[in-house]
């Protein structure tokens, strides 16, 4: 289960890390 949440967190951070780096 906290290795799923983690994967969920990590992906939703590599998405804004992009994003924000795209900006």
């Amino acid at each position: 289960m906290a290795s799923a949440l983690k994967y969920r967190i990590c992906l939703r951070v590599t998405d804004i890390g992009k994003s924000y780096h795209r900006s």
